[in-house]
């Protein structure tokens, strides 16, 4: 797997597609178990999203922009 003990190079680029292939792998089955919402699933109410926004504008508004 490795040149001689002057050079220290790899001889082979075989190691790093394994851990690609291995990298790749994991993030397909990470990304089949992430669940997004359908389109008529409700995640958050209108009245939350509201009053999220407008502690946002609020707190916002009492920062100091200097």
């Amino acid at each position: 797997m490795t040149g001689n003990t002057k050079t220290g190079h790899l001889l082979s680029m075989a190691p790093f597609f394994y851990f690609a292939i291995a990298l790749l792998i994991t993030g397909i089955i990470i990304a089949c178990f992430i669940r997004t919402p359908k389109k008529d699933e409700e995640v958050v109410s209108e009245a939350e999203i509201k009053a999220g926004k407008a502690a946002a504008s609020e707190k916002k508004a009492k920062e100091f922009q200097g």
